[in-house]
C-alpha cells in the first residue's frame, strides 16, 4: 500500500515539471493593440493596451478576453485596427515590462 502511495507521489512531481511555465515566459514579447468597442448602439470606445504575449494571435486573444471581461463587451462587438510588436524602451505598462524580464 505505502508504495501505491509513493508511486502516485512520484508521477505527480513528474507531471507538474512537465507542466512549469518558465518556457513559456522566455518567448514572450510585448504588443500594443489599438482598436474600438461598442458603448452603445451609437457609441464605440478607442482604447490602446500593451499586452505581453508569445505572437500576435495570442495578443489578440487576450485583449479580447481583457475588455471582454473589464467591460462585459463580447468579442462580435471589439474591433482591432491593429497590433505593433514593441520595443523594450517603449513599454509603458509596468506588468507587461515584468513578464518580459522575468526570463533573466
Amino acid at each position: 500500500m505505502r508504495e501505491a502511495g509513493r508511486k502516485g507521489v512520484v508521477q505527480a512531481k513528474a507531471l507538474f515539471a512537465t507542466l512549469s511555465l518558465g518556457p513559456l515566459l522566455v518567448c514572450m514579447k510585448a504588443f500594443e493593440v489599438k482598436g474600438q468597442f461598442r458603448l452603445s448602439v451609437k457609441e464605440w470606445q478607442p482604447f490602446t493596451i500593451e499586452v505581453a504575449s508569445t505572437d500576435e494571435k495570442g495578443a489578440v486573444d487576450k485583449l479580447l478576453a481583457l475588455i471582454g471581461s473589464r467591460h462585459n463587451v463580447k468579442r462580435a462587438f471589439i474591433k482591432i485596427d491593429g497590433v505593433k510588436l514593441l520595443k523594450s524602451e517603449e513599454i509603458t505598462n509596468h506588468t507587461v515590462k515584468y513578464l518580459l524580464e522575468a526570463k533573466k
